[in-house]
């Protein structure tokens, strides 16, 4: 995937392999075939916004709201047991 100027502050997003390409190694059935690549029309547009951030960045006001603090709280707790169920 690459972006593609389409003007000052447009871009498109282009695949990065040519439609009829055959992608080796993505096959997982075991009597399939390789996939073979399509035209970038031919995907969903969500599939390009797979790589894009996730959450925009937390200002600082509502880094000490009550809100952000519970979720930071629970994401630690779950670091936190899942390091103690994945030990050596």
């Amino acid at each position: 995937m690459r972006l593609v100027s389409g003007g000052p502050s447009c871009f498109t997003v282009v695949s990065s392999c040519k439609e009829g390409t055959v992608l080796k190694g993505l096959n997982v059935l075991k009597d399939g075939k390789d996939p073979v690549a399509k035209a970038d029309s031919g995907y969903p547009a969500w599939l390009w916004t797979l790589l894009d951030p996730k959450e925009p960045p937390v200002e600082k006001k509502d880094q000490l709201s009550i809100h952000h603090l519970r979720s930071l709280s629970r994401e630690k707790i779950r670091a936190f047991a899942l390091s103690k169920q994945t030990k050596y």
